[in-house]
């Protein structure tokens, strides 16, 4: 069983490029070569659902098994090659966007604050209407001088998700761990940005049913179900929203969302994995295994978090009978790392 994939040099860049959104965790993307060239990597968020190698025309993805894959040349190659594509790209967030095609909007930084250690919240404003779905995210970069986005950005910008779905105002809320992310925090009020075109996001008119909307996040991760959880919400489609945090003053879903908390539109839980006495981690499991097997086969499934979390609960989902799939469909799950 491969841990994961890496696209080889047989990948002749496509004009279709299916991989791109076969797969379920958007680990696949578009990297500009160190010739000038373009062609597909995979990120270190792939979890070998193997769909990229089952649409390939080609045959490009090898898969990367433990530890016999070192033992097979065009493996390592390909896996040293796309842990170079995407280190040389900056690109720590899974995007199906190529940098190199991405357009930008000018953007103005209008707010900014650190309501917590580690934790960022950034308002941008354009006057250039943007269309997003929940759940968007979007390429955040800054200007060069002479400016020129599209290269400026393959080497400097981040990929970030919307808090909610307003056509001028962006708020995004990041970790400052990260080059990019640390420097976003150093910026001042009225200073311009570089915004891409919003990519991704989930259509929830695509549901064919009215089942229950079920998000489990931690960390960052609040950002795309702040935004999913609030339209479903106002479509008066049942919420439960699971949050995980490090510390009670992490925990951002009731900041955004409170209102709906308090109407009783979204049903909410907050754990504080790090707080004095109990055992939370153990309190949480057993709080999501009860998720599970109340509403398995009858909700939509979504986990957004770092790689270890999303991991234990697809883990989780597929021992109750929920597999990985498309949002839209009843008992399946849709995980992004974030």
């Amino acid at each position: 069983m491969p841990s994961s994939f890496a696209i080889s040099d047989r990948c002749i860049t496509c004009t279709s490029q299916s991989c791109v959104p076969t797969c379920p965790t958007s680990a696949i993307s578009m990297y500009v070569t160190p010739e000038g060239g373009v062609r597909a990597a995979i990120n270190n968020t792939c979890i070998a659902a193997g769909r990229c190698a089952a649409v390939c025309p080609v045959n490009a993805p090898v898969p990367i098994e433990s530890p016999q894959w070192k033992n097979n040349m065009e493996a390592r190659r390909a896996k040293e090659y796309n842990d170079a594509l995407v280190a040389a790209n900056n690109v720590a967030a899974p995007s199906p966007a190529n940098f190199c095609q991405t357009e930008f909007a000018l953007a103005w930084l209008v707010n900014k604050s650190s309501p917590c250690e580690g934790i960022l919240s950034l308002e941008l404003r354009t006057e250039e209407e943007l269309v997003k779905l929940p759940g968007s995210r979007a390429l955040i970069s800054v200007p060069t001088v002479p400016p020129d986005p599209l290269i400026r950005a393959r080497r400097f910008g981040k990929s970030y998700s919307f808090l909610e779905t307003d056509s001028t105002r962006h708020r995004f809320l990041i970790s400052t761990q990260g080059l990019f992310s640390d420097h976003l925090s150093k910026l001042r009020i009225g200073q311009r940005l570089l915004l891409g075109t919003p990519m991704g996001g989930y259509d929830l008119d695509t549901h064919t049913d009215r089942g229950p909307c079920i998000f489990l996040v931690a960390g960052t991760g609040v950002a795309p179900a702040i935004a999913l959880a609030r339209s479903a919400a106002h479509q008066g489609r049942p919420v439960i929203v699971m949050e995980s945090a490090r510390s009670p003053e992490r925990l951002w879903i009731p900041r955004e969302l409170g209102q709906e908390i308090l109407d009783g539109a979204i049903s909410y839980q907050g754990w504080a994995t790090r707080a004095p006495g109990g055992s939370p981690r153990k309190e949480r499991a057993t709080a999501a295994q009860t998720l599970f097997s109340t509403w398995a086969g009858c909700a939509h499934w979504w986990a957004f978090g770092a790689r270890g979390f999303v991991h234990s609960v697809l883990r989780l989902a597929e021992s109750n009978g929920v597999g990985i799939g498309d949002h839209a469909v009843p008992g399946q799950i849709t995980a992004e790392y974030v």
